[in-house]
């Protein structure tokens, strides 16, 4: 009897041994099952929320994975039926009130489980839904379509992905452009589209991004669109797939103006080149007269003249010299931007060189019966290195303008030395008249091309408002600046400060006289 209860209860055991296991098999045969519908679940719900099946698990569970997400929920159930099933089976006095105990006890468990998954994926697909209604709200009103575009393997093109105003750009709903590709590549102008699939072919072959410019036939007709995507790479198993996110991008009216700007660039281009075959065509057809008069005066003045005569002859010869020069300086100047050629600063007599000026605006101060003087200071070196030829330039127009403006009194040239330095000196050159003078508000205003001291100058005096700007431009192009100061009814002195290092070497002769008249009769403002 002792041995027939060991073995009872030692059967006892084993039955009760062999329940655990009939339990932990069937509770493992329901937990393949539910999951199995959990992922039926939830790649239908990945359908409508737009992400596949793996992302929307792990999104819902809140694992890195998928395979993390099915391991938690296994685990999960499990723990769940040992801890409430076995216990409770164990209590029971009948075997097979406890198997149905711990069979109903893990169906329910499963059930809640179940539930709780199903109501999770409820919520999950609820929210994301409110967002996806939210983003699509939001990305109407940009001036741009945002897409995902996906390239598989075999070649094929999918848009998971597609929000804004795509009517605008392609003239086509947002569901065509989506599932309807081809009516998609049929918006694009037929000259664009073997270059666009050409471009995206070529950027998925290196998996790099997407920037290309194309036309469509929107909803306004044609327009540019610019597109840019920057590959992202996929995790779902096809390692030749590629995948962009980026945005359509209407650009019509950058391309307008960039044409507009391309017309331009054209027409300047055809400018320029029309500008130098008339400068080309100018200097032949001034140059051969100009230096046809100087000939001839050179040989009228070996001739016999009295001293009045040698005297008149050689005040027009040396204008004429100049005049030639002025219009070799002037086709050079504009066939270059920017002022024309470099300062040569070459060694000048600059006492000569106010002396010129003084002797070629002499006839124009005695029509008047003004005075033209030139005040030299004592201390000023022999010769300076200097660019002459602009330096008359500006001395001419700056006393031929002063002779303009003044009725009583005179014009005064002056050079003067502010100090002196080791390898040169520091020198003012002034202009200096009694005539009307400038108003304190527009002294420097007149600086300004085509501006006047007063809108009656032109009728008055005449001149087109840009001497004093060419004035100081070329002051500019010396190293100084003009400065004025004038008193209404007082008169106008105008001042350059410059520095001229000395030379040793002998001078240059001067520049015979400074700009065209055309030029000199328009200083004043």
């Amino acid at each position: 009897m002792r041995i027939a209860g060991s073995l009872s209860g030692r059967g006892g055991s084993v039955c009760r041994y062999q329940y655990y296991w009939s339990v932990l098999q069937f509770s493992s045969l329901l937990l393949r099952a539910v999951p199995l519908a959990w992922q039926v679940a939830a790649a239908s719900c990945g359908r409508v929320s737009g992400l596949r099946r793996e992302e929307f698990i792990v999104s819902v569970a809140g694992c890195p994975d998928a395979a993390t997400a099915h391991r938690r929920w296994r685990c999960g159930g499990v723990l769940l039926v040992l801890l409430v099933a076995l216990p409770v089976a164990a209590s029971q006095p009948q075997p097979w009130s406890r198997g149905l105990a711990a069979a109903l006890l893990a169906l329910l468990g499963l059930g809640l489980l179940h539930a709780l998954g199903r109501w999770r994926l409820r919520r999950e697909v609820q929210r994301r839904h409110a967002l996806q209604q939210r983003l699509q709200i939001l990305s109407a009103g940009l001036p741009a379509v945002v897409y995902r575009v996906r390239r598989s393997g075999s070649g094929d093109y999918s848009v998971p992905y597609l929000s804004g105003d795509v009517h605008a750009l392609f003239g086509i709903d947002v569901d065509s452009a989506r599932f309807e590709h081809a009516r998609l590549l049929a918006a694009v102008h037929p000259d664009d589209r073997a270059s666009v699939m050409a471009h995206v072919e070529a950027a998925a072959r290196v998996r790099g991004p997407i920037d290309v410019t194309f036309r469509s036939q929107g909803r306004m007709g044609w327009r540019w669109v610019r597109s840019h995507g920057r590959p992202l790479p996929r995790g779902d198993g096809d390692s030749h797939a590629v995948e962009w996110r980026g945005y359509w991008m209407d650009v019509t009216e950058a391309q307008r103006h960039a044409s507009a700007l391309d017309e331009a660039r054209c027409e300047a281009e055809q400018a320029v080149v029309a500008k130098a075959h008339f400068l080309a065509a100018m200097r032949q057809e001034i140059g051969a007269p100009m230096n046809t008069l100087v000939g001839m005066l050179d040989g009228l003045a070996g001739t016999r003249l009295d001293p009045r005569q040698r005297h008149l002859l050689a005040s027009l010869e040396e204008a004429a010299v100049m005049l030639r020069q002025i219009l070799d300086e002037v086709l050079d100047s504009a066939r270059q931007p920017l002022g024309g050629r470099p300062p040569q600063a070459v060694p000048t007599d600059l006492a000569a060189l106010l002396r010129g000026v003084q002797r070629l605006l002499a006839p124009l101060a005695a029509g008047k019966g003004l005075q033209l003087r030139c005040v030299l200071d004592p201390a000023l070196q022999a010769r300076s290195r200097v660019d002459g030829l602009r330096l008359q330039q500006i001395l001419f127009n700056l006393a031929g303008n002063a002779l303009k403006f003044t009725a009583h009194g005179g014009v005064e040239l002056r050079l003067q030395v502010l100090r002196q330095a080791a390898a040169g000196q520091h020198l003012r050159v002034q202009v200096a008249d009694t005539g009307v003078g400038i108003s304190p508000a527009r002294q420097q205003a007149v600086f300004a091309p085509y501006t006047q001291a007063e809108a009656s100058t032109p009728r008055r005096f005449g001149g087109s408002g840009l001497g004093l700007a060419i004035c100081r431009e070329l002051a500019a192009a010396l190293g100084g600046e003009l400065q004025l100061h004038s008193i209404p009814g007082g008169g106008t002195t105008v001042s350059l400060d410059l520095y001229l290092p000395a030379c040793d070497a002998p001078p240059a002769s001067a520049p015979r006289a400074a700009q065209a008249a055309a030029t000199a009769g328009s200083v004043r403002q």
